[in-house]
C-alpha cells in the first residue's frame, strides 16, 4: 500500500494515510467496528447499539462515524463499511435490508458525509468472506472456494481465486430458498439452519447452550441439531453443485462447536449429491468479527484507488 507520506489524493483532508484501517459491520442489533494494522492485527475495537427504528440510515451513519472517530483519534484512515440485505456495492447503496428496515439507503454517501473521507462499501458476507480468504493465503487464481456464516441469517460468498462473485449484487442469497416439500415446506432456508431459530425452537438463550445440550446427550437438542445440519448439508449441496467449490469454509457461532456440527453436515452433504466430489469443509478463523475485519480490506482497497 501507499506509504504514509505518498498518500495524498483529490480526498485528501491534509493528513497522511496512516497505515491502518478501520472496519464496520452493522449488524441488525449491533455494529462492531475494528481497528486494523497492515499486516491484519486487531489494535482496537468499539462496539454500539445499531440505532432502531432507523428507515433513513442517518441515525446509523453517526453510530459508525463516532466509532470510527474513537478509533482513529481523528487520523485519516481508509475505513470500510458492511450491511445485511442486498448490496449495491459499485454505489455503495443498501437496496434492502430487513435485519435494518432499509429500502435503498445510501449508507457510503452518508457515512462519507460525516467523515469527509471516502469510504468503503461491501455486503457483510462477502466482506467476512474475503477476510476469511486473506487467511487462507495464497490460493490459484482459479480456485473456486465459499464462506457460509451460520448466525441469524444464511448466506454464502463465492469467491474464484481471491476475487467475490457479486452478479447483480445478491450472488450467494441460498438463505433465500424455500423447501418444496417436507416437514419444513413453505419455510426459507435460513429459517431452518440459522442460529437464532436453532435457540428460539429449543428455548435457550443462544445456539452454543444447544450444542451443550446436545454433547450431553439431550434428545430434544439432538434432534433439532441434525434437522440443522440437515438444512446445512442441502444449502452446501446447492452450493457445492453449482459452482463445485474446493473448500467451504463456515463461519458462524454453530461452526465454533467444530465437528459436533461438521461431521452431520458432511454425512448429509454426501447423502444429497451421491457420487459427486465433495468440498473440504472448515471452520472460519476470524469468527464474529469476519464482516468487521473484511470491511477494513474494502477500505483500504478504496483508499488506495482513490489516492493512486
Amino acid at each position: 500500500m501507499p506509504t504514509p507520506e505518498s498518500s495524498r489524493g483529490a480526498h485528501s483532508t491534509g493528513h497522511p494515510l496512516t497505515a491502518s484501517a478501520v472496519g464496520v459491520d452493522v449488524g441488525g442489533t449491533g455494529i462492531k467496528a475494528v481497528l486494523v494494522s497492515d499486516d491484519g492485527a486487531i489494535l482496537a475495537e468499539q462496539s454500539s447499539p445499531t440505532p432502531k427504528p432507523d428507515p433513513t440510515g442517518a441515525h446509523t451513519a453517526d453510530a459508525i462515524a463516532a466509532l470510527v472517530r474513537k478509533l482513529t483519534k481523528g487520523e485519516r484512515t481508509p475505513v470500510g463499511v458492511t450491511s445485511p440485505g442486498l448490496a449495491d456495492e459499485r454505489n455503495g447503496v443498501v437496496l434492502d435490508s430487513v435485519n435494518l428496515g432499509w429500502h435503498r439507503v445510501p449508507i457510503r454517501r452518508l457515512v462519507e458525509e460525516r467523515l469527509g473521507t471516502p469510504v468503503g462499501f461491501s455486503h457483510d458476507v462477502r466482506a467476512g468472506g474475503l477476510a476469511e480468504m486473506h487467511a487462507l493465503g495464497e490460493v490459484e487464481p482459479d480456485c473456486v472456494a465459499a464462506f457460509i456464516p451460520v448466525g441469524t441469517g444464511l448466506a454464502a460468498a463465492i469467491f474464484v481465486g481471491n476475487r467475490p462473485v457479486v452478479g447483480n449484487g445478491w450472488a450467494g442469497e441460498i438463505g433465500q430458498l424455500v423447501f418444496p416439500g417436507g416437514p419444513h415446506a413453505g419455510k426459507r432456508l435460513e429459517e431452518v439452519a440459522s442460529a437464532s431459530i436453532l435457540a428460539a425452537r429449543m428455548g435457550t438463550d443462544g445456539a452454543a447452550e444447544v450444542a451443550r445440550l446436545v454433547a450431553a446427550g439431550d434428545a430434544r437438542a439432538a434432534e433439532l441439531w441434525d434437522e440443522v445440519a440437515a438444512a446445512l448439508g442441502f444449502a452446501l449441496a446447492v452450493v457445492t453443485a453449482t459452482i463445485a467449490p474446493a473448500v467451504i469454509i463456515v463461519g458462524g457461532g454453530l461452526a465454533e462447536s467444530g465437528e459436533l456440527l461438521f461431521a452431520p453436515t458432511r454425512r448429509h452433504l454426501a447423502g444429497y449429491l451421491p457420487g459427486l466430489p465433495l468440498p473440504t469443509l472448515r471452520p472460519a478463523t476470524h469468527g464474529r468479527l469476519a464482516g468487521a475485519l473484511g470491511a477494513a480490506l474494502v477500505g483500504r482497497a478504496r483508499m488506495e484507488a482513490i489516492d493512486a
